[in-house]
């Protein structure tokens, strides 16, 4: 009789750890630190490239209410009307009255809603409550001045504030007794490329202090858009107490 034949098959035992195969804590820092320098070299980049992003779509926002304040100016003669009320003299009535929205602070041309505000016919078709986003500028995020978290473009009613001050070389004169809703005649004007006409928030704060790093939209220093009055958009560094002397802002006596 043959006897059957038995097979047995091996136990196969795990294989012993490749200690050649995994990382050393060596190793494993080194991973970490290039990590970390690839992330310091990368984020400036990235913040630099929305920075100019921000700057360039800032820029293009001036430049359309450039050109409806030129025609403003070929239709009535002059430049808007710097108060919507004679008897209310508020800079913020004058500074964010042109172009905007009906704003959150009510003594900030709070009368002026968004179909109002002369240069908006010049942008589009707004109602009283229309969002008007040519008025606000892609950086403007919180402003300093609210104390309420909301950005000057909701609290002002726009990003961009124009030429007022108590100075011969002002677009708008201030304190004019009696107190008047007329604006100078662009004749006026000796250097229509070197007056300026508006500027992002924050640019008028930095003549006679800081303004806040709320309104440091794109650097440390006080750099900001400019339009100036014959339709061309600058950036242009702001010095405190030096504005309204430089070359910047003149006009006819």
């Amino acid at each position: 009789m043959r006897r059957s034949r038995v097979s047995f098959t091996p136990l196969l035992l795990p294989r012993p750890l490749n200690r050649g195969a995994g990382f050393t804590l060596v190793e494993l820092l080194v991973v970490i630190s290039i990590i970390g320098l690839l992330a310091a070299l990368i984020v400036p980049v990235v913040k630099r490239v929305q920075n100019s992003s921000m700057k360039a779509g800032s820029a293009s926002n001036l430049r359309q209410i450039g050109v409806a304040m030129m025609s403003y100016t070929a239709e009535h003669g002059t430049f808007p009307p710097p108060r919507s009320d004679p008897s209310k003299a508020s800079s913020y009535v004058t500074v964010f009255g042109w172009v905007g929205k009906k704003p959150l602070r009510p003594t900030a041309a709070g009368n002026l809603t968004a179909d109002k505000r002369p240069l908006n016919a010049y942008l589009g078709n707004f109602t009283a409550d229309s969002e008007v986003k040519i008025a606000h500028a892609p950086a403007d995020r919180v402003c300093d001045a609210s104390g309420k978290g909301v950005s000057a473009y909701d609290w002002f009613g726009s990003s961009y504030s124009f030429n007022y001050t108590d100075k011969r070389e002002s677009l708008i004169p201030k304190g004019s007794v009696p107190e008047t809703t007329e604006s100078i005649p662009p004749a006026r004007i000796i250097h229509p490329a070197r007056f300026i006409v508006a500027m992002e928030y924050g640019a008028w704060d930095s003549l006679s202090g800081d303004p806040g790093d709320n309104a440091r939209w794109y650097s440390k220093t006080n750099e900001f858009n400019m339009l100036f009055a014959d339709g061309h958009v600058g950036f242009h560094l702001v010095k405190m107490n030096n504005f309204t002397n430089n070359d910047y802002s003149f006009i006819n006596e």
